[in-house]
């Protein structure tokens, strides 16, 4: 399966490492995730998508970085996270979340998807150091990839 957003999460020296990519693109109705938390109505606050949300094949959007876990998907005010770098570089936006000050309510990686509310969520391993995402241009939304380790 083709993957757009890697996430490479480097554990407990000595341990393998773990990979967790969002996938490329979801069909809705989401019938299986492959482990994924999947969540077809999430906050509307948090997570905005305004416009009727039929069946179909969507593609990656880009990912939100969440302080806390499965249960703020759907509240009212979750705790999404402003990247706290962001520069062009070469033609592209690059989006940085520094994750290494750790959080007591842990952090959930939420990928989006265009033309649907339906999003997939994974709970960063603890240690997780950083999160990085680049998108096209200026004023393109989708993006070419995302990565946390």
């Amino acid at each position: 399966m083709r993957r757009i957003a890697l996430l490479s999460i480097l554990l407990i020296p000595g341990t393998a490492l773990a990979e967790i990519a969002c996938p490329a693109g979801i069909t809705t109705p989401v019938t299986d995730a492959g482990g994924w938390i999947v969540e077809p109505h999430p906050s509307p606050t948090g997570f905005p998508f305004r416009g009727p949300d039929a069946p179909g094949r969507r593609t990656f959007e880009g990912v939100t970085i969440v302080d806390g876990g499965p249960g703020d998907l759907r509240a009212e005010a979750p705790g999404s996270l402003v990247p706290d770098e962001s520069a062009m570089r070469e033609g592209r936006l690059r989006q940085r979340w520094d994750l290494s000050g750790g959080s007591p309510r842990g952090f959930l990686i939420v990928c989006r998807y265009q033309g649907t509310a339906t999003v997939l969520a994974q709970v960063l391993p603890a240690g997780t150091r950083e999160c990085v995402q680049l998108l096209p241009g200026r004023n393109a939304r989708r993006a070419l990839s995302a990565s946390c380790h």
